[in-house]
């Protein structure tokens, strides 16, 4: 029985650096998103700006 727990150890540590890296990727791919998402509100706002500063000028 040792022996084939053994054997199943390399098989669960490839399955949970397999893991590892598709949570990586994932939360990569949500920060993408949550820099760009920060980007265009900050391009809205700086619009919004220059047209109260044309209306008020």
């Amino acid at each position: 029985m040792k022996f084939k727990e053994n054997a199943e150890e390399p098989q669960k540590e490839t399955f949970v650096n397999t893991e590892i890296a598709n949570v990586k990727k994932a939360l990569e791919y949500k920060i993408n998103l949550i820099q760009d998402t920060v980007n265009s509100i900050k391009e809205s706002i700086e619009y919004l700006e220059s047209l109260y500063d044309e209306i008020h000028d």
